[in-house]
């Protein structure tokens, strides 16, 4: 997992955090640290300051904070670096409550990525493996939150431990510790000695015969436990029932060829297995075994959250599951032999995170370049979108709006969406995703003007500006 992987996944977590309750994002000695507030119709979010670090930050480590978009500690109120952005809470007939999950997403994308940027080119932090994590929420219904999704251990005090819980008992304390070795062959080794817990769907008649599967990335994976604790901790209490499994027996009766296999997901002991390689019929772990790896890439919508069990038998080899997030029905682009490029109306006050922060993600709406051609102004693509909602900071006076274009590369990931009474332009949604090297940043003026102000460049991570006249 890199920093544009753990950023996918911090959106998606961002987005569902309830109101009143937080997440910090930590080294594992408690330096250093970014954490995030969610209260109603707003993001808090602090990095961590000289006040509180063994060495003050230096001048360097300091501009980049402030390039990436956080404000400096005043020192009174504030002694850590800090940023807040607006949740826009609003329902209108045209949305009926899809536009603010899209905006909601699109806000927690932007903090995603200044949350990285801190960890990654403030504090140096060479990889999200290195960080553990904290979330709760205040109130009387209050109490830890477990996010699976963001693929790295809670940050659990030694000295608090449960020794019941799954960081704390034998078997996975073990498989953690060969993961975090790298030992593939003593991982496998101790899985195949395990038994095995497998979550199933509410019908016990059904039980002994049913998987539970969630989408990670572009692929589909059974989910198996090494204990009832680490079940109900990863699945956040979801599974009802559950059978239990030998390695070999799971091999035996493999659901489809296609599948691999989750043990323990979002764990410290977690692996994410290609069951094609490592199971064989009858004969358990075999051949070249891969390394116990991070959870994949979460291209999909389902990665941030708990995977549950399914509600109908799984499906035959022949008719595998259709990916989470694109119902059955849905339209998604399909792939052509030309290339389809994608438009985003970027907000006014994000324009600044991508050109100053080297910010690098699209989430929310999008639409077809093709579709939106013969709007060419600000007031025609304000209008012609249904951009001038209640709440929003576009308005059909505005002079100027800037929009960013890239090609399709994953067609499938853009679900085809819309709502009676809204625009007939056709609509797309997608999960926080990477803009491609070349994505372009471009300006449409009230004379239907249209002028590229900065392109992406994916080696240097970070937007080039043109500049009038010439290259930037």
């Amino acid at each position: 997992m890199d920093w544009n992987d753990f950023a996918k996944r911090l959106t998606l977590e961002l987005s569902r955090l309830p109101v009143t309750s937080f997440v910090i994002l930590q080294g594992p000695s408690g330096l250093p640290y970014v954490q995030a507030m969610r209260s109603e119709g707003l993001f808090d979010a602090e990095a961590v300051g000289s006040a509180f670090l063994p060495r003050p930050l230096a001048p360097r480590q300091e501009r980049r904070l402030r390039a990436l978009g956080w404000e400096p500690p005043d020192e009174e109120e504030r002694k850590n670096w800090w940023q807040q952005f607006t949740l826009r809470e609003h329902r209108d007939r045209r949305d009926r409550g899809d536009r603010v999950s899209a905006e909601q997403l699109e806000t927690s994308a932007l903090l995603a990525g200044l949350m990285v940027g801190a960890f990654r080119d403030a504090y140096h932090i060479e990889s999200p493996l290195e960080l553990v994590y904290q979330a709760s929420r205040a109130g009387p219904d209050g109490g830890p939150l477990a996010l699976p999704g963001l693929g790295i251990p809670l940050a659990v005090p030694e000295a608090e431990s449960d020794p019941a819980s799954p960081s704390g008992s034998d078997l996975e304390a073990a498989l953690a510790d060969a993961r975090e070795r790298g030992d593939q062959h003593g991982y496998l080794d101790l899985l195949a000695r395990a038994v095995l817990y497998l979550p199933a769907p509410g019908d016990a008649v059904a039980a002994d015969h049913q998987f539970a599967t969630a989408r990670f990335g572009d692929g589909t994976f059974v989910l198996a436990f090494t204990s009832l604790e680490a079940m109900s901790l990863s699945l956040q209490g979801q599974a009802a029932l559950h059978r239990e499994a030998s390695l070999a027996e799971l091999a035996r009766g493999w659901p489809h060829p296609a599948w691999q296999l989750a043990i323990n997901p979002g764990l410290p002991s977690a692996a994410y297995l290609d069951a094609n390689a490592l199971l064989e019929p009858g004969a358990g772990p075999r051949g070249a075994e891969p390394a116990p790896a991070e959870a994949p890439p979460s291209d999909s919508a389902a990665a941030g959250t708990a995977p549950s069990p399914p509600e109908s038998p799984s499906p035959p080899p022949s008719e595998p599951r259709l990916p989470t997030g694109v119902p059955e029905g849905s339209e998604t682009l399909t792939s052509a032999p030309q290339v389809v490029i994608m438009q985003k109306a970027v907000r006014p006050e994000h324009v600044q995170h991508y050109l100053d922060g080297g910010y690098d993600l699209v989430a929310g709406y999008v639409h077809r370049v093709e579709d939106v051609a013969e709007m060419t102004t600000p007031a025609t693509l304000i209008g012609g979108l249904g951009l001038a909602y209640e709440g929003s900071t576009f308005t059909p006076a505005d002079e100027q709006i800037f929009v960013i274009r890239w090609p399709a590369v994953k067609p499938p990931l853009f679900r085809r969406v819309g709502a009676p009474g809204g625009p007939a332009v056709p609509e797309f949604k997608i999960e926080s995703q990477r803009l491609p090297h070349g994505a372009g940043l471009y300006r449409l003026g009230t004379a239907g003007t249209e002028s590229l102000v900065a392109s992406y460049d994916a080696d240097l991570r970070r937007w080039l500006v043109k500049l009038p006249g010439g290259s930037g």
